[in-house]
C-alpha cells in the first residue's frame, strides 16, 4: 500500500469516457493507489 499525503483537496476535474461508464474504471489491485486525507478540525459532539 502507497499512502500520499497532500496539503488540499485535488484541484483538476477528472473526465472520463462512456465505455467506462458501468465497468469501475477496470482497475487491478496495482492500479490503485491508496490517499489519506488528513482534517486538522477538532471532533466536538
Amino acid at each position: 500500500m502507497k499512502i500520499t499525503k497532500t496539503d488540499g483537496p485535488p484541484k483538476d476535474v477528472l473526465y472520463f469516457d462512456e465505455e467506462y461508464k458501468d465497468d469501475e474504471l477496470d482497475l487491478s489491485p496495482q492500479d490503485v493507489e491508496d490517499v489519506a486525507e488528513i482534517f486538522k478540525t477538532p471532533l466536538t459532539g
